[in-house]
């Protein structure tokens, strides 16, 4: 009864060491696979012996049998040890090694020699109300010391499991089902030892310990799978950031390229517009110097000499109407012919002027357009003057008072045409915010000064204003308050700054009450390395 028991439990254990054996094999990383197929290995070993030692009928053949028994008990001993401590997380300790090996040694020391089991020394147990009888040979000092470490051993592994089971969920578990075991193993240590008479039944309390270190496995493979699902989603949502991250980048590459793209057609059309102005304000000159020259000066001459001499010609014609109105005719010419010659020297005085302005205004253009994106000592005063020469259409528009309060200020390093870019666009939403504001006359304030290491750029108006929950997004990318705008302006202006080693920031009280952008640089002598 007692063979049949055994060999349907090393059957069992079989299987399930054969199967963790192959898992092992398929992921090696995982070596709690190889210790469990280790113990469930080693118990189909140690029921192989015990089927055989109740199969003898006298202790010369159980001899044999026993010696195998007690080298699987070694085995399965050493392996719970490697088991456990892999499962808490713990490294062995130099003792824990030492142990280890003497448990070795002891195993072969009890297989091969007589130290473990006695030979010819017969020690018969009758279970009489089992109605089992064990042929077995005395135990010796190699045996004897195996079974104190083996206790020893369970009750250490009790031990480190209860202290990192509180920390581990997984290991609740095993800690209860080691128990069975630990009680299975001092019950056939005391039979062996004669100090009752029982049968023994360690084997089956090996079924606990492998349950329990079976449901330790599961339940760490769960934890495990549950911190993939965890670590899936955080990846899941880190992907979905840095995708939208992405989408932002390229949105503004592909505005930058645009961008760069109508630089280089602007750059040729400022160039085209150039040499047409440069006609254009030749022959202006020259129409100008035709005009300045005193033909009509002398006609009033003529006039002049004319009407001194009327009377004497309207007596030497006299009769001869048609000429007299002639004579007349010619003299009332002079007044709207001079007023005409005022009035066209007038505008083509303008037109030279205006055809001026426009020649310098594209000069400054071509000059930031060939600028490039090096960076180069750069006069922000003189910056922000070009900046307002090219708005200066738009503010004489809307009749917008410019107060520049210029201090003198060192030069600082920076991309000139991306400077102009951040004015540009700091300015011209100046102008929009004070466009929605006719209630009041528009203004704006610039500002340049200097403090001991920085140079700070004031630009505010007093227009629209921002409400106080958009402070924080103005210089988002995409964000925007007008219609039919992109939100790329004050989001690359921000960028620009940065890159330059400056920063901005607005402020404002609310709607209706302006709003001012603060910008500030680092002088040459701060952004340079000390030698």
């Amino acid at each position: 009864m007692l063979s049949t028991l055994v060999l349907m439990a090393m059957a069992v254990a079989a299987y399930v060491g054969f199967y963790h054996l192959v898992l092992y094999l398929k992921r090696r990383k995982d070596r709690f696979n190889l210790t469990f197929a280790g113990v469930c290995l080693s118990l189909v070993s140690y029921d192989a012996f015990s089927a055989g030692l109740f199969s003898v009928s006298s202790a010369a053949e159980g001899a044999f049998w026993q010696r195998g028994q007690i080298t699987s008990l070694a085995s399965i001993t050493a392996i719970v040890f490697v088991f456990v401590h892999d499962l808490v997380g713990q490294k062995m300790s130099r003792w824990v090694k030492v142990t280890l090996a003497v448990i070795g040694a002891l195993a072969v020391i009890n297989f091969f020699t007589p130290w473990g089991v006695v030979d010819g020394v017969s020690d018969v147990k009758t279970v009489v109300w089992m109605g089992v009888t064990y042929h077995e040979s005395a135990l010796g000092l190699g045996a004897t010391l195996l079974f104190v470490i083996t206790i020893g051993g369970m009750l250490y592994c009790l031990l480190l499991l209860n202290r990192h089971r509180r920390e581990r969920r997984y290991l609740k578990t095993i800690f209860v089902l080691v128990l069975p075991f630990f009680v299975t193993a001092i019950n056939d240590i005391c039979v062996s030892s004669g100090l009752y008479p029982s049968i023994y039944i360690v084997e089956y309390g090996f079924f606990t310990l492998i349950l329990g270190m079976a449901h330790s496995l599961l339940t760490k493979s769960v934890q495990v799978h549950e911190a993939v699902e965890e670590l899936s989603v955080r990846l899941e949502d880190r992907v979905r950031e840095r995708t939208l991250q992405l989408e932002e980048a390229h949105k503004v590459l592909v505005e930058e390229a645009h961008r760069a793209g109508m630089a280089t057609i602007a750059t040729g059309v400022l160039h085209n517009m150039g040499n047409l102005l440069n006609s254009v304000n030749t022959s202006t000159g020259l129409l100008l110097r035709n005009v300045n020259k005193p033909a009509v000066r002398k006609l009033e001459r003529a006039n002049t000499l004319l009407r001194e001499n009327i009377d004497k010609l309207k007596a030497v014609h006299e009769g001869d109407d048609r000429l007299l109105n002639l004579f007349d005719y010619y003299l009332m010419l002079e007044q709207p012919f001079g007023k005409e010659h005022e009035s066209i020297a007038h505008n083509v005085q303008r037109l030279q002027n205006v055809t001026e302005s426009m020649c310098q205004l594209v000069a400054a253009q071509q000059g930031y357009a060939d600028s490039g994106s090096y960076s180069e000592e750069v006069d922000l005063t003189g910056v922000l003057n070009d900046a307002l020469t090219m708005q200066q259409t738009v503010l004489d528009r809307y009749q917008i008072e410019v107060q520049r309060q210029f201090c003198s200020v060192p030069t600082i390093e920076a991309q000139k045409s991306k400077l102009l870019h951040v004015f540009m666009n700091l300015i011209k939403n100046a102008v929009e915010s004070l466009e929605g504001t006719p209630n009041h006359p528009p203004k704006l304030i610039l500002e340049v000064v200097a403090s001991d290491r920085d140079i700070h750029v004031v630009v505010e108006d007093n227009g629209e204003g921002i409400p106080v929950e958009n402070l924080g997004k103005v210089f988002s990318y995409g964000f925007t308050t007008k219609d039919g705008a992109h939100g790329f302006g004050l989001h690359s202006s921000a960028n620009y700054v940065t890159e330059m080693g400056g920063t901005i920031t607005a402020r404002s009280e609310g709607v209706n009450k302006g709003a001012v952008f603060q910008l500030r640089f680092p002088t040459i002598d701060d952004t340079r390395p000390s030698a």
